[in-house]
């Protein structure tokens, strides 16, 4: 009984079923939210989507190696943006003030991360865990985001 109930699979491939099904998502928000008075929440999570899948296509795409730093990069550079419009779009549905600056610094951490530990630096850890800390920043003003809601208040018209 050492058999296993489903069939291995790698890590590239569920990657980049991933980011299909966030490309589809997707699509499917920027059709919804284009048909409504208040879709621009929507329209700003269908491109955090739309840029999610991209960096999950390139994490999982095998590039000659003069080209993984290029793939390397827009890969942290769409996550952090992908953050970002997730951000602005929470606070979008929310009513609640943009504060940009905490959008920017969702893709401004990873491009520092970029510039010290993939060209200036190399090394990948470093790159990986500065990443995150932004993704962790970005859990911790989504939050505080929706921490400002009252329940039942996303959405409702004033």
């Amino acid at each position: 009984m050492t058999e296993t109930l489903f069939l291995p699979i790698d890590i590239p491939t569920l990657a980049a079923s991933r980011a299909l099904m966030q490309v589809m998502l997707a699509g499917l928000l920027a059709w919804v939210g284009a048909g409504h008075e208040q879709g621009k929440g929507a329209q700003l999570w269908a491109a955090g989507f739309l840029l999610n899948g991209i960096s999950l296509f390139l994490f999982s795409m095998r590039v000659p190696s003069e080209w993984e730093s290029l793939a390397t990069s827009g890969n942290h550079l769409a996550l952090g943006a992908a953050s970002a419009c997730f951000l602005l779009g929470f606070r979008e549905f929310g009513r609640q003030s943009r504060q940009t600056w905490i959008a920017l610094l969702m893709v401004a951490i990873p491009a520092a991360g970029l510039i010290a530990w993939e060209f200036v630096w190399p090394n990948a850890r470093m790159r990986v865990l500065t990443t995150a800390f932004a993704q962790f920043l970005f859990l911790l003003a989504l939050q505080a985001s929706l921490r400002g809601l009252r329940a039942g208040d996303m959405g409702r018209e004033e």
